[in-house]
């Protein structure tokens, strides 16, 4: 099964890659982080940092993985 985030199949993960949130999936921000659901897959995850949020919510502003998870880009 691949990630509710992902655009590649699961096992891959290239950090020079764009990525973007699936149009199905809801953020809702919390305390310790984020709850996620897919209406696609009914899945559920969650966000265990506030940090991780930010990373999830910059995706599609950059052009590669790399770029979004570097602190002040």
């Amino acid at each position: 099964m691949a990630c509710a985030a992902s655009t590649e199949p699961a096992g891959q993960f290239d950090l020079d890659a764009p990525w973007r949130l699936d149009a199905r999936v809801r953020v809702r921000p919390e305390a310790f982080g984020a709850l996620l659901y897919h209406f696609g897959t009914r899945q559920l995850s969650f966000l265990k940092s506030p940090a991780l949020l930010e990373v999830v919510r910059s995706l599609a502003a950059h052009a590669a993985r790399r770029q979004a998870c570097r602190p002040g880009i």
